[in-house]
């Protein structure tokens, strides 16, 4: 029950505001050190810290009621040690739990004690972070006095669960590996003998042992000498590469299923209010899907993502009541599905609210809670569901691309299994990029752009061209006309209506650029304006994480992707084609790339594509990508030739 938190914050990991130690300085009681651990400095020369003891002691009562001794000591190595380990922060929720620090201190070099003075030790409401305040959400903040390079630093504390979520219950999920090397780690539980753990290890191997004593029994898992993970561009989060431990009492996922919807099934009541705006919306379509969609559009721009308050006995896992929502016009996840599914019922859909995780692995084979989001599940005619994420303000596709292929749970009467979203194919996240070009005699180029986009490729467009101002996006766009040509110059731009998710975002920029072939005696040297690299800057950012020639890890994506350039270039009269760049044609099992290049009538064509078909792609395939987009680049360095054509005519090409 313990890893439910991540619930309660789900908003603040969505933003990336997640409180740096709050997980990771949970740590179980033991004998107090009189002198400094020794721990050489130079076996470690990249790490900022060592964690020589994190220990973790759970003493688990029948009505999922707890206590969470933990005990953690590490080594500052440097500066970036100081920083991470200078404070110690600790998140409760006071509806839930209270953490009591037990002992806090810092061993010098030297071996001199020095003990955190209780006015060291803060217990404060958690920062506002933008568009959420939370007074029962707190934070323990323990700041070390004296924190050098070359000291420890020491904290004992207690989590004490008084209100579990799930009555009669735990869960959890807990990383054995780190950024920083771990010397010791260990975990423990103290279970009832009539409370059975269900456990798994993941992406590793830990040490067991299990013992019986008289009504309890004592589960234990441990790891030594655990080396740092050295991060990099692009791998998955840490929970899906490093050695985890999940563990749990829950029999099935059917019970979490039924467990959630009977919590929120209060709250799908519709008032007059919202029966009256769904008629206001829906009266006037005829499709079911069309009523659908506008139901699915009015909440998920009209409702603004906010949190105020964590309120009632599960505050922060059961939403709002849907009227209160609907009234306020705002709401975190959970509301907002809450919202979006009385609001279909109310023109007969079969909708549910269902829990997810668009960051990481949920892990299937045990039901422990891994969930940061709430959407809205719906069962068509024929008895499959599909999915909306109403908080998606700008995603014109009922489900943001980043939420493909995530486990989803499903919540009704009866209980539902663990299912996962669709991988969505690349080309219904694919960007296209039209050029029609026209080259002159004296060398200036003349073209029309335009983006279009739909899936991911609309999402990321449509998001940050909204939220920038005009004369930003103005001036990143000249970079990327820049790109093509330094003397290129915008002439002008057209950008559609970004607030209407009924029509694909899309660019229209017409720009020109003089001198820009190179001239040979008779001939015209040039690059195709659609080969440059730059022009296509979302899939160069998508990608970034390719450009390591090896890899530690798989490079996780943030979706299914395609990239096509279509260029038709009209060539000067009185020049003919004398040579065109090679066509590129490289197909592997995730992904694929090619270049045609064609001259006639006057006009040269160039088609290329670039398609990814999975978000994850593993360390066997990874030579592949590279391979594509080695292929890729050299293909876009290709240069056309013109040749001045004699007296009497364009030779045949």
């Amino acid at each position: 029950m313990r890893n439910r938190w991540n619930l309660l914050l789900a908003f603040v990991a969505v933003l990336g505001v997640l409180i740096a130690g709050c997980i990771s300085h949970r740590v179980s009681y033991q004998p107090a050190r009189p002198s400094q651990p020794v721990v050489k400095s130079e076996k470690y020369p990249d790490a900022n810290a060592v964690i020589i003891f994190d220990s973790t002691r759970v003493e688990l009562e029948p009505s999922g009621e707890y206590t969470w001794t933990g005990h953690k000591l590490v080594k500052i190595l440097n500066n970036r040690g100081k920083e991470r380990y200078g404070e110690a922060k600790f998140t409760y929720c006071s509806i839930y739990d209270t953490v009591l620090i037990r002992k806090a201190r810092v061993i010098q070099r030297d071996g001199t004690v020095l003990e955190v003075p209780p006015g060291a030790i803060k217990d404060v409401p958690i920062p506002a972070f933008g568009k959420f305040f939370l007074p029962n959400v707190r934070m323990k903040i323990v700041t070390f006095p004296s924190v050098q390079e070359g000291c420890c630093v020491e904290v004992v504390f207690d989590q004490v669960m008084k209100n579990p979520p799930m009555e009669n219950n735990f869960d959890d999920v807990q990383l054995f590996e780190d950024t920083e090397p771990i010397l010791d780690r260990v975990y423990t539980v103290v279970a009832p003998r009539d409370m059975p753990l269900r456990y798994l290890v993941k992406n590793g191997e830990l040490s067991f042992t299990k013992q019986e004593q008289g009504d309890k029994i004592v589960y234990s898992w441990a790891a030594r000498d655990v080396p740092r993970v050295v991060t990099e561009v692009g791998m998955p989060p840490l929970s899906d590469v490093a050695t985890k431990l999940l563990i749990s009492t829950v029999p099935s996922w059917q019970k979490w299923s039924t467990w959630y919807y009977r919590l929120c099934k209060p709250k799908f009541e519709a008032d007059d209010a919202i029966k009256l705006k769904v008629k206001e919306l829906t009266t006037s379509l005829s499709s079911q899907e069309e009523k659908i969609r506008t139901l699915y559009y009015f909440v998920a721009q009209n409702i603004r993502y906010v949190e105020t308050t964590l309120t009632g006995k599960k505050g922060g896992y059961e939403p709002f009541p849907a009227p209160k929502t609907f009234k306020n016009k705002y709401g975190v996840c959970r509301d907002k599905a809450a919202l979006l599914v009385s609001m279909l019922k109310q023109i007969d859909v079969d909708a549910y609210i269902a829990l997810t995780n668009p960051t990481i692995t949920v892990e299937q084979d045990i039901p422990a809670d891994q969930f940061n989001h709430a959407i809205v599940a719906v069962k068509d005619s024929n008895g499959e569901f599909f999915y909306l994420d109403p908080t998606a303000e700008d995603a014109r596709d009922f489900l943001v691309a980043v939420e493909q292929n995530k486990g989803v749970l499903i919540c009704d009467e009866d209980g539902e299994p663990l299912r996962f979203t669709a991988l969505v194919p690349p080309e219904q996240n694919m960007g296209r990029i039209l050029c029609r070009s026209t080259l002159d005699e004296h060398g200036t180029l003349r073209c029309k752009l335009t983006f279009t986009t739909n899936g991911f490729y609309d999402y990321i467009l449509r998001s940050w061209m909204k939220y920038l101002p005009p004369a930003r996006r103005e001036m990143i766009w000249q970079q990327v006309i820049s790109s093509i040509s330094p003397n290129a110059v915008i002439d002008s731009i057209n950008i559609s209506n970004l607030k209407n998710l009924y029509e694909p975002a899309y660019v229209e920029i017409y720009y020109t650029a003089k001198d820009y072939v190179l001239k040979a005696g008779n001939f015209l040297i040039f690059r195709m304006p659609g080969d440059t690299e730059g022009l296509d800057f979302l899939a160069k950012a998508f990608l970034r994480g390719a450009d390591l020639p090896v890899r530690r890890y798989p490079l996780k994506l943030w979706s299914t992707f395609a990239s096509c350039v279509e260029e038709t270039l009209r060539v000067p009269e009185g020049y003919a084609v004398k040579a065109l760049p090679e066509r590129v044609n490289a197909h592997y099992p995730k992904v694929s790339y090619q270049a045609r290049y064609e001259a006639e009538s006057g006009r040269i064509t160039l088609i290329k594509k670039l398609l990814v078909s999975d978000i994850k792609i593993p360390l066997s395939d990874y030579p592949n990508l590279r391979e594509v987009l080695s292929l890729a680049s050299r293909a876009s360095r290709g240069k056309v030739i013109l040749v001045a054509e004699p007296q009497g005519g364009r030779p045949p090409e």
